[in-house]
């Protein structure tokens, strides 16, 4: 039997025609099965199947093109249950996962290796690649150290949560680095230094009377206050023994060293110890020439988040879903920014608005306007600009609701899917063959699919 014979399939009434090679490529699922005992067979097979026709277009068009669409009409459970039938494994046949085969096929290689095998275990709990116990206590502790750090230095920007510099610690700041206000340093370097009493005339006072006394035009300055700078040697201890760990336990210093995300890791925790030493090794009036430098670089700390969510389902459908409808995004913004010039150009033409004395002015009026944000720090005083506005926001409107849902349908697709084969995914990522004669990884052959 030539294996160009069709296999004729009745699927609820329906009858359906596919070649017996397009069937034999996929031996493992059930139509491939099939098509392989019925080889030697000298008549074409014609079966019967009572499955929902709807499920088996998708399934159909598999087979015939390698690629996968999920019916919009069905849900992810009815259409997971019709993958089970036809033994159709998503996460198996997803070429492009591949990456990630390789990657854990480099954790299981254990060679009989106690030592490796504990380190593969740390680095699947600490980078969180399963869902133990261990991996989720990590998780829970390592976002509330992130949360913990965030927290800190979002209050310790607060004025009421800082410490005013003491006397003693203003005069040796104007003594060292300010020349600015010369008549007021000289009269205040001439009251005797005490640590505890704060002078009138450099706070604001307010009187029985409600009277207000202004202060010197001498500046005044706070530092961090020094509860605030304990969790931060917490925090930042935290992180180092963590990163020491991922160093240890990661599989490829290289491919660790490649990710931004590891890299903006390091930067921040580097930061942290700057801001540590800064504090530890000068004077507290000296802190003040380099807050700003050390306030700058605490933001580094927000990318750990980024880090510690890296592996959750929901974000990597997310990254996924914008590789896939990357051309539908791109489309977007360049509609919206030929829109945002044409209609800055023409605002700006007609508006004798004196906030609108620019070009680029208008394109922030046009960007807020075609996104539906609105500020309303720019707007349009004429009539007639007030009509181009309207025309704006519209095309702005229809725009973003024609492009846009093409990418939140994907999104859900995806989610929905993943949802249902996290443990198909759990199983994939350890069937791995491991050649340990020559510690080469060679992932088990798998079908073809792609995602459009």
């Amino acid at each position: 039997m030539e294996n160009k014979s069709r296999i004729t399939i009745n699927v609820s009434g329906l009858t359906f025609k596919i070649r017996r090679d397009l069937l034999l490529e996929k031996p493992e699922t059930y139509l491939g099965h099939i098509a392989m005992k019925t080889c030697a067979s000298e008549e074409d097979p014609d079966l019967w199947i009572d499955r929902p026709l709807d499920s088996f277009h998708a399934i159909l068009n598999f087979y015939q093109t390698g690629e996968f669409h999920m019916p919009p009409t069905i849900c992810p459970n009815a259409f997971k249950r019709e993958l089970d039938f036809w033994r159709i494994s998503l996460w198996m046949t997803w070429t492009k996962k591949s990456k990630f085969l390789q990657q854990q096929a480099k954790l299981e290689l254990t060679d009989d290796n106690g030592k490796r095998r504990v380190r593969s275990q740390i680095w699947r709990i600490i980078d969180n690649r399963e869902k133990s116990i261990g991996a989720k206590i990590f998780l829970f502790v390592g976002i509330s150290f992130v949360l913990a750090s965030a927290v800190t230095m979002s209050i310790n920007t607060l004025p009421q949560h800082r410490r005013f510099l003491t006397p003693c610690e203003m005069q040796k700041f104007y003594k060292d680095d300010y020349n600015n206000y010369v008549e007021e340093e000289i009269q205040f370097l001439s009251v005797p230094c005490n640590h505890i009493r704060i002078y009138d005339d450099r706070i604001e006072v307010q009187d029985v009377d409600g009277n207000f006394t202004k202060p010197d035009s001498l500046p005044t300055f706070t530092i961090k206050n020094e509860a605030f700078m304990m969790v931060e040697y917490i925090t930042t201890a935290f992180f180092t023994v963590e990163l020491l760990f991922r160093l240890l336990c990661c599989p490829s210093l290289t491919e660790y060293f490649m990710s931004w995300i590891n890299l903006a890791d390091i930067i921040s925790l580097i930061a942290g110890y700057m801001t540590i030493v800064v504090f530890a090794i000068t004077e507290n009036h000296q802190q003040i020439v380099m807050k700003d430098v050390l306030e700058h670089l605490q933001v580094l700390r927000m990318l750990r988040l980024v880090r510690y969510c890296q592996h959750f389902s929901t974000i990597q459908v997310l990254k996924f879903s914008m590789k896939q409808n990357f051309r539908d995004l791109l489309v977007l913004l360049l509609y919206l920014g030929i829109g945002i010039l044409i209609f800055a150009n023409i605002i700006y033409l007609v508006e004798n608005n004196p906030k609108l004395n620019n070009i680029p002015q208008a394109w922030w009026l046009g960007i807020i306007t075609m996104t539906t944000v609105g500020y309303g720090d720019v707007t349009p005083v004429t009539a007639t600009g007030k009509a181009i506005c309207g025309v704006c926001a519209i095309s702005g409107v229809v725009l973003i609701s024609i492009i846009l849902p093409i990418f939140v349908d994907s999104f859900l697709t995806l989610y929905g899917i993943a949802q249902l084969n996290l443990t198909a995914y759990r199983k994939q990522s350890n069937g791995v063959v491991v050649n340990t004669d020559n510690a080469k990884v060679t992932p088990q052959k798998i079908s073809t699919i792609s995602w459009n």
